[in-house]
């Protein structure tokens, strides 16, 4: 590309006719859009009269189209695209040179996408210029090449999206929102890394793959001592946590998104979903996934009555989508085992904090552990204590391993000491050993808050996040000197949205101006460590939707210095005060069975509650079937898109499936996502099974005695082995009756997979000696459809010797 620059030269100007000017201008011949170019003008006057000074010089440079003025050796006075300097007095024979910067602005191809990025001012709403500009110069199906104009940027709330010289669109977009043209994506991230200054930077891909890797834990929650235990018991309320991590590794594999994720459970416990509950979220099964974050799925439930150990399953289907809507899905079992009650309390452990449970990074605290043995015997214990990351043990102990008498308490003292700002919550664990083998004992929860150095801490906080129309809320803006200084002429500023109401402020030095909607406070000075709690209450509207909560904002000075600090927006939910409901009717209308196929004709009718509900998303999934006619256009199953539906409307559709003939149970499932009017998402999951012959389960028992000769007063054990070596799932209970001069009858039920094998232990002391024949184990098992098979193991000898 030749670049010219003209320039108007020669406006020299001078009182005396023997001044002569000259100007000269040098730059390169070539440049590329993006480029900085420097050159150099020239200057002299050339006159030899003796008083030829020249006076009032004034140089004007022009600069084309297409560049951009960056810097100049001597400042000019910019005027559009004119660059002008002024000289007071140029004496003959004097000379000077003034070199400039510009740039050539960057061409963006027609094909190529870019995206202007647009400031507000905080609470003023006043839209400012573009600063910041990002772009794809090429892109493959899993990656993008960025262009070198790709920027970071602050205070972020419009974006213009561009391709090529074609304006897209004007979007108002904030932290992890993100939107989608041609299949590229747009997303607004977080400043990780990135300095305060900057509050996001865009990210623009094409597509990644999300990799979701499933775990789990069962826990219930121990009211007296305050802790999570692993232990189930009879009649426990207890909860199933299952984590979903996004695992990122370098093939673009979970470096996506995972959204629009949906699951559903099969289980034969008490099962009530509350995710939503404890995350604060609406009531409804869709989250997104950030690579290398967790999401989490909370099922309550209700652990029945048990007189021996017992096996329980939880059937997962999760399935989830990428940025492109592509979809995946996997299925878990979990397994718990819920055991009888225990009789007697055995061993306690108490910890005590001394003193308050406050301190600042660098202090200490000592922690007393007090292990009582409330038995009557002597016990072994082991102790240990679960300190966790940023606190440390300077001083003592925080473990323990020896015996303890009955009704003696032993006391451990350790001291921590604070490393990191936080809050944290840990208890210890205890073991011992009895004659019915191991047990676990955790003691209570403790609380420790470790101030960190940072000036002032500042928060904003809700009683709940999603209301009922007309509900009031209390607020409350919290602020806390963490310096030894005093903190002085604080000034709070927060705003309430247009359509919330006040009801009260708590606090009579608080100003309210009813016109803004504004709420002001001021505080003189708030001494070191001391705080101050500001409330009101204000009224949600009484219409549904969702609204957001500004910041708070605080001024104050320390040390003589004007700082600033304020806190993240936040939205509150008003959903209808009818949830809109997606009803499905999915059936078999038909089934043609031949020799070696079947075919089958399935009907979905859809319809509303009293409530329209729109964008509706419907993916049929059919393994094992092959679909010979459908309405729905099949991508990794079918597909239905609805737009809207109204009360009282029907959308009805039919598809035809063949499949082999054989002994199998498959099913339809129906997952599916729709939105309310004010753009709540929504999801459904429906699934219809269709049974054929019967798989017969076959298990097999072996029974062993682990040591088949022992002395009187020894205890030995007998060794269960079940195995299902069928090709259908088993439900199985399984008894042997013992006599009673050796130990008690054993009972187990469980459930076993194709394939899977069980072993089980029962410990057991004999009350005489003899050689003893131990009579068969019985097993009664069911397939899945009812039918009720048997089993036995052989006969087992003992001997007992005096």
């Amino acid at each position: 590309v030749h670049t010219t620059v003209p320039i108007l030269s020669g406006m020299a100007h001078s009182h005396l006719p023997c001044c002569k000017m000259s100007i000269s201008k040098e730059a390169p011949s070539t440049g590329i859009p993006g480029d900085i170019i420097t050159y150099t003008i020239k200057y002299q006057n050339t006159g030899l009269c003796e008083n030829g000074n020249a006076y009032n010089v004034k140089i004007i440079d022009t600069l084309p189209e297409n560049t951009t003025f960056i810097n100049a050796s001597v400042a000019p006075l910019v005027d559009g695209n004119l660059l002008i300097w002024e000289i007071p007095q140029v004496d003959p024979g004097e000379s000077g040179e003034i070199t400039v910067d510009v740039m050539i602005n960057p061409a963006m191809p027609e094909n190529s996408y870019y995206v202007r990025v647009y400031e507000y001012k905080k609470y003023a709403m006043v839209k400012e210029e573009w600063i910041g500009l990002g772009g794809i110069i090429s892109y493959d199906d899993y990656s993008l090449i960025l262009d070198e104009t790709h920027k970071y940027w602050y205070d972020i709330n419009e974006v213009q999206i561009h391709k090529g010289s074609q304006k897209k669109d004007d979007v108002n977009m904030g932290l992890y929102q993100r939107c989608v043209y041609d299949n590229i994506v747009f997303e607004f991230l977080d400043n990780s890394g990135m300095g305060e200054k900057f509050k996001g930077f865009f990210r623009i891909y094409k597509r990644v793959i999300p990799n979701i890797n499933v775990s789990s834990e069962f826990k219930r929650w121990d009211k007296e001592k305050k802790v999570w235990d692993s232990e189930i018991y009879s009649n426990d309320k207890f909860y199933l946590f299952i984590y979903l991590k996004n695992v990122e590794n370098g093939l673009n594999i979970g470096k996506g998104m995972a959204r629009d994720i949906s699951y559903y459970f099969e289980s034969d416990l008490n099962c009530k979903d509350v995710t939503w509950m404890y995350l604060n979220y609406c009531e409804q099964n869709l989250f997104d996934i950030y690579p290398n974050e967790t999401g989490y799925i909370i099922l309550e439930m209700d652990a029945p009555p048990v007189d021996f150990e017992k096996k329980y399953s939880v059937d997962a289907h999760i399935s989830w989508k990428d940025d492109l809507g592509n979809s995946f899905e996997t299925e878990k079992t979990f397994n718990v085992n819920v055991k009888p009650s225990p009789t007697s309390k055995v061993l306690r452990v108490e910890k005590h904090i001394v003193g308050s449970n406050e301190m600042k990074v660098g202090e200490t605290k000592k922690i007393q552990v007090f292990i009582r043995n409330w038995s009557e015997k002597e016990i072994y214990v082991e102790f240990e204590d679960n300190i966790p990351q940023g606190l440390s043990v300077v001083e003592g102990t925080p473990e323990f391993k020896g015996k303890i008498k009955p009704e003696e308490t032993k006391e451990i003292d350790y001291v921590l000491k604070g490393d990191q700002e936080g809050s944290y919550s840990f208890s210890g664990e205890a073991y011992y050993e009895d004659i019915y083998g191991k047990h676990k004992v955790i003691s209570n929860l403790i609380d420790i808050h470790v101030i960190g150095t940072e000036k002032l801490t500042l928060t904003k906080e809700i009683s709940k996040n999603y209301l009922s129309e007309g509900e009031i809320i209390n607020i409350s803006l919290m602020l806390r000197n963490n310096t030894e200084d005093d903190i002085k002429d604080i000034e709070i500023v927060d705003i309430i949205p247009e359509d919330f109401t006040l009801v009260e402020l708590f606090d009579k030095n608080t100003e309210w101006d009813t016109e803004n909607k504004i709420l002001r406070y001021e505080i003189d000075k708030l001494e070191p460590t001391k705080a101050k709690i500001i409330k009101y209450a204000v009224k949600a509207p009484s219409k549904s939707g969702k609204y957001s909560f500004l910041g708070v904002r605080a001024t104050y000075i320390i040390n003589g210095s004007k700082k600033e600090k304020t806190t993240s927006d936040f939205d509150i939910i008003i959903p209808e005060a009818v949830p809109p409901s997606l009803n499905v009717d999915m059936k078999t209308l038909e089934r043609i069975p031949s020799e070696d196929k079947e075919i089958i004709t399935l009907q979905l009718t859809l319809s509303c509650g009293v409530s329209s509900i729109k964008n509706i998303h419907l993916k049929l999934d059919y393994p094992g079937f092959r679909v010979l006619d459908s309405e729905g256009r099949i991508e990794e199953g079918l597909i239905y898109d609805v737009d809207e539906l109204n009360p009282g409307d029907e959308y009805i559709t039919k598809a035809t499936f063949e499949t082999d003939v054989g002994d199998k149970e498959l099913s339809f499932v129906l997952n599916g996502s729709y939105e309310d009017n004010i753009g709540l998402d929504y999801s459904l999951n429906k699934e219809l099974k269709v049974s054929f012959i019967t798989k017969k389960p076959i298990i097999k028992i072996t029974r062993s005695v682990e040591e088949s000769t022992i002395r009187f007063g020894y205890s030995t054990q007998i060794i269960y082995t079940i195995e299902n070596t069928g090709e259908g799932k088993a439900d199985i209970k399984l008894k042997d009756e013992i006599p009673d001069y050796i130990g008690n009858d054993y009972i187990w039920e469980g459930k076993l997979d194709p394939g899977e094998k069980h072993s089980l232990r029962y410990k057991i002391t004999p009350k005489r000696a003899g050689l003893f024949e131990l009579s068969e184990a019985s097993l009664i098992y069911n397939d899945r459809f009812g039918n009720e098979y048997t089993g036995y193991s052989e006969k087992t000898t003992l001997e007992v010797k005096g």
